[in-house]
């Protein structure tokens, strides 16, 4: 199976969400405890000096320091390898993982506030599972997805009895949007029902009832359109 001009070889970040957790809270208790306990002595200037540095330490320089690897991953017509450039500080470097592409069942990629996740599905129940960090996106992450997805779409034209197939994400089920469809019903009527039962006496509740509605409205037609592409 020819590959075209399809880059071959992806520097990724990868994130542990287990160890991000861990080393944030370890972080950010014995600053708040610091705070309250030494409260009366500080003033205002210094108490906001602390939480603009602690948060410094929680999401940029602590997550990178103690949950971030760099991993390489390399892809042929045939199989895909995933090697460790760089591990976690307190870990040693993983041994190199290899797979045949027909080993692969389906695979998934579930956007999210924090971590996006991306997961390869194996035949004999193993699973490769990537985080990505929202921080941390100076990586080849999104040139890799869509180059995977090339390959694969190939892959299966080639008329393997293994198909591999992409599992949809949340955002992309029917039941999802019909969920929202729902949720913003209810608000709808029970904002119109609180302005014909209170009046206009409250402008500053109309103002937010109709940014609630607004931003419902913008969320669903963003999704909406990320499908279609």
């Amino acid at each position: 199976m020819d590959i075209g001009n399809i880059k071959n070889e992806y520097f990724i970040n990868k994130y542990s969400k287990s160890i991000y957790l861990i080393s944030s809270l370890l972080i950010f208790f014995p600053i708040t405890i610091f705070i309250v306990l030494v409260n009366d002595f500080l003033n205002i200037f210094i108490s906001i000096f602390i939480i603009l540095l602690s948060s410094y330490f929680l999401v940029v320089l602590i997550p990178q320091l103690t949950s971030k690897e760099i991993i390489k991953i390399k892809f042929d017509a045939e199989s895909l390898n995933i090697s460790w450039i760089k591990s976690f500080w307190f870990k040693k470097r993983k041994e190199d993982f290899k797979c045949n592409l027909i080993d692969i069942t389906s695979y998934k990629y579930e956007p999210s506030n924090n971590f996006d996740t991306f997961k390869i599905h194996l035949n004999n129940g193993k699973r490769v599972i990537i985080h990505r960090w929202y921080n941390d996106t100076n990586d080849d992450f999104d040139k890799f997805y869509k180059d995977f997805n090339k390959l694969i779409k190939q892959f299966n034209k080639k008329g393997n009895q293994n198909i591999i197939n992409r599992e949809q994400n949340i955002m992309e089920k029917k039941s999802f949007l019909i969920f929202l469809a729902i949720l913003l019903s209810i608000i709808l009527i029970v904002s119109v029902y609180f302005i014909l039962t209170k009046g206009i006496n409250n402008p500053k509740g109309i103002v937010s009832i109709l940014a609630v509605l607004s931003s419902l409205v913008w969320l669903i037609h963003n999704i909406i359109k990320g499908l279609k592409q």
